[in-house]
């Protein structure tokens, strides 16, 4: 465990647990926060070049450590996780203005989907492909298999969003299938009985032509 104690900033004072680690690694760590990174605290400077290469050689949990106690700028990951599922999606679709209105009205409806599931305070990059799998099984539940389908290809949508934009580094939705977006339970078979039907409702030749092009003919083509 290291401390830090500002004597010139009074009050301020810090206590880093670092794990268990090699004897040679600890006094590193001591030396450089004594000689280093307090001192361009104290004086408001800018840590040295080599003082942030050395910075940069830390694992990212004892690099997030020292930026919790103000020895170290927090990395750009680090405040990437903190990014909720909720909020870069509806920052990803109000940056997509030149949409149509309907695509954009489909997409919040996604939007409230996912965050009905997750959580709208569930962070982003604490998502995985376990839980991925896990919200395809959930809205099976409540939707149709084409409902099902088409929510899955939106989450994947806005996981490629974040992945584009840093926030994650690959998406767990990329190999979750959705599956068919077609809903062949609404394929209705015209048999000639009712073709025969239809074409006698029809109010003239040029409505009874169209009719049998569209039913008979792929028929006659073959």
């Amino acid at each position: 465990m290291l401390h830090r104690h500002d004597h010139a900033a009074p009050g301020v004072r810090g206590c880093i647990r670092i794990g268990q680690v090699v004897l040679y690694h600890v006094e590193e760590m001591r030396q450089w926060l004594r000689h280093r990174a307090l001192a361009a605290i104290k004086t408001s400077q800018a840590v040295s070049a080599d003082t942030a290469a050395w910075l940069g050689t830390q694992t990212p949990s004892l690099h997030d450590r020292f930026a919790r106690v103000g020895l170290a700028t927090p990395r750009a990951d680090a405040a990437a996780k903190e990014v909720t599922l909720d909020a870069f999606v509806r920052e990803y679709i109000e940056g997509r203005a030149k949409l149509r209105p309907n695509t954009i009205r489909n997409l919040q409806q996604s939007r409230r989907i996912v965050a009905k599931h997750f959580g709208k305070n569930r962070k982003i990059a604490g998502i995985g492909v376990g839980d991925a799998d896990a919200y395809r099984e959930g809205i099976i539940a409540s939707y149709s298999p084409v409902t099902v389908a088409r929510e899955v290809k939106r989450a994947r949508q806005f996981f490629k969003a974040a992945v584009r934009r840093g926030l994650i580094a690959s998406n767990p939705f990329a190999d979750v299938k959705g599956g068919s977006q077609v809903n062949s339970a609404k394929n209705f078979f015209v048999t000639r009985e009712t073709a025969a039907a239809v074409l006698d409702a029809c109010p003239d030749n040029e409505w009874r032509l169209i009719f049998s092009l569209s039913r008979f003919g792929d028929c006659a083509a073959r």
